[in-house]
C-alpha cells in the first residue's frame, strides 16, 4: 500500500491451482465472489481452456465442462485450491527451472506407460486403460497378500495378478 503498510486483501499462491488465503473475517459470500472472479479471469486468459471453482467442485451440479469430472473426483474440501484450472494443450505453467510433471488432465500429460517385471509377471503389452489405484491391488495380488480393507482399484489380471 501508499502507506507502507502491508495488504490486508486476499493472498494468492499457485500451488496445482489457485490457492486463496483470505484474511480473518472475510464472509464467505465474499470468498465465493473471490473464487468466481479469480476463475471468470482465468477463463478469459489465451493460455487457460478451463477454470472451476472450489464451490463448483463441492456442489452436487453435474457439470458437463472438459475434465470437471477428473477434478471433481481428486477434490478433498479440506485440501484443494480455491480455484484450479486447466492450461491449453500447448502451454506449460510451472515453478520448476528444468522439470515438469504429469500436472494436466491432457491426455499426452496423463497417459503414461505402466510397466511390470518380474518372474510372476506374465510378459506382453496391454492398451487397455488402467488407473493408478490399480496398482496396490495388483501388487497385493502377484505377493499372494490380501489388502487391509477396501480398495478402489482392481487386480490387473492380463500382466500376471491373479484373485
Amino acid at each position: 500500500t501508499a502507506s507502507g503498510e502491508p495488504d490486508q486483501g486476499p493472498q494468492v499462491r499457485i500451488i496445482s491451482g489457485l490457492v486463496i488465503t483470505f484474511p480473518p473475517g472475510t464472509s464467505e459470500q465474499d470468498q465465493v465472489a473471490a473464487r468466481q472472479a479469480a476463475a471468470a479471469a482465468l477463463r478469459e486468459s489465451p493460455a487457460i481452456r478451463e477454470a472451476y471453482t472450489w464451490d463448483e467442485l463441492l456442489s452436487e451440479t453435474d457439470d458437463q465442462r472438459p475434465y470437471f469430472g477428473a477434478f471433481r473426483r481428486s477434490f478433498h474440501p479440506d485440501r484443494s485450491p480455491d480455484v484450479v484450472f486447466v492450461p491449453h494443450d500447448t502451454v506449460l505453467i510451472t515453478n520448476m527451472d528444468r522439470e515438469t510433471s504429469h500436472g494436466t488432465p491432457h491426455p499426452f500429460d496423463s497417459h503414461v506407460p505402466l510397466i511390470f517385471a518380474g518372474p510372476s509377471i506374465a510378459p506382453g503389452r496391454h492398451a487397455e486403460r488402467v488407473r493408478t489405484v490399480d496398482i496396490a491391488p495388483t501388487l497385493a495380488a502377484i505377493l499372494g497378500v490380501r489388502p487391509m480393507g477396501t480398495v478402489d482399484g482392481r487386480v490387473l489380471e492380463e500382466v500376471g495378478g491373479r484373485r
